[in-house]
């Protein structure tokens, strides 16, 4: 099994690097901040603690299925909106119910946002069968033509919601679906319109003490796969020579090296782990179709300007003030790096070998 570099130590980043170690690979994770969890961050003042990331977490399957035992709350109030006019929308699980609060808020669009609820089914499940099966080099194996259209290609979120809803408040209730990701409802596809069925269908969860309690609990996993963390390092580049890539070079800014395995490893391959979704390769030719054996891959992963994976991953600045993945805690042996402002890992090249399919 080749040894692996994981970049990035958000969700995605820590998911893959769980899935690699669980599959037999040697994998050590670089994170620039001094924590873990990337967008599940919090921040703590004179004895309160903030979420300052995600609040509502949605298909809790996706963890529970990697063995993190969370204690959920399901939510009947998703969420309550508060529009400039002074009126409320609140946001209930119950499709019936909430299409009897739009109706409250907008006499006689009710009805339309039962369509609309609809279209976001038929959306969520083509988008099951296609999207979300794995990456784009991957054919899904159950897509139907009819797909296609169920994720109305070339419409804007700000365009479907205009075919449904007259009122403006509601257009910009669709819109939310956009905006909380950070992007505009002018520009962003309509596929995004699939969240309501997610949360009308799935529901809304909270995690007591905050969703960052979810990191917490994919440290813990980290620990027992054997995957060692390093924080505060910021990868500078990643060497590639056209064929695989052959290592790369970290900046240490007072990072602590926490170690879940004692000896150092060279590298094999690395992954790039975009913001919110893992985006894994292990030890291919850049550009080309990622190895079937490496099931964590997403359509997030592609090869930067000057080399695979020189793109790295987005975090939040704002650090974590109790988080146990910087506090650290039993079992857990921390070495100083050295002062030096740059540290390399390499790999050794290997014979070919054939690659067995099926």
């Amino acid at each position: 099994m080749p040894e692996v570099a994981v970049i990035g130590g958000g969700v995605g980043g820590m998911v893959s690097a769980l899935l690699l170690a669980r599959q037999g690979h040697q994998v050590r994770l670089y994170e620039r901040l001094p924590r873990l969890g990337g967008k599940l961050a919090e921040h703590t003042r004179d004895g309160f603690t903030f979420s300052v990331g995600p609040s509502l977490l949605t298909l809790p399957g996706v963890f529970t299925d990697l063995g993190l035992e969370l204690d959920l709350v399901e939510l009947d109030e998703l969420c309550r909106y508060r529009f400039a006019d002074g009126s409320t929308l609140a946001a209930y699980r119950d499709p019936a119910r909430m299409a009897a609060e739009v109706d409250r808020l907008a006499p006689g669009e009710g009805r339309a946002w039962l369509a609309f609820h609809d279209w976001a089914r038929d959306c969520f499940e083509a988008s099951r069968r296609t999207f979300f099966t794995g990456p784009l080099t991957r054919p899904p194996t159950e897509a139907r033509l009819s797909d296609l259209l169920a994720v109305a290609p070339g419409r804007t979120l700000d365009g479907l919601a205009r075919r449904f809803f007259t009122d403006p408040r509601l257009r910009q209730y669709v819109g939310r679906y956009a905006t909380y990701a950070g992007s505009s409802p002018y520009r962003a596809p309509a596929a995004l319109g699939c969240v309501p069925a997610i949360e009308h269908g799935e529901g809304g969860w909270y995690v007591p003490g905050g969703l960052p309690r979810i990191a917490d609990a994919l440290t813990l996993m980290l620990e027992k796969a054997g995957v060692e963390v390093v924080l505060g390092a910021e990868v500078a580049r990643v060497l590639a020579d056209g064929e695989r890539v052959r290592g790369g070079a970290a900046r240490l800014r007072g990072a602590r090296a926490r170690r879940h395995r004692g000896r150092q490893h060279r590298r094999g391959g690395a992954v790039r782990a975009a913001a919110a979704r893992p985006a894994a390769v292990s030890a291919h030719r850049p550009g080309s179709a990622p190895p079937r054996r490496c099931s964590c891959c997403w359509p997030g992963w592609r090869a930067g300007p000057r080399g695979w994976g020189t793109t790295r991953s987005s975090s939040p600045a704002t650090t974590s003030g109790s988080s146990a993945t910087s506090s650290g805690g039993a079992g857990h042996r921390r070495t100083r790096p050295s002062t030096s402002a740059a540290r390399s890992w390499t790999t050794r090249r290997r014979p070919r070998r054939a690659r067995r399919t099926g």
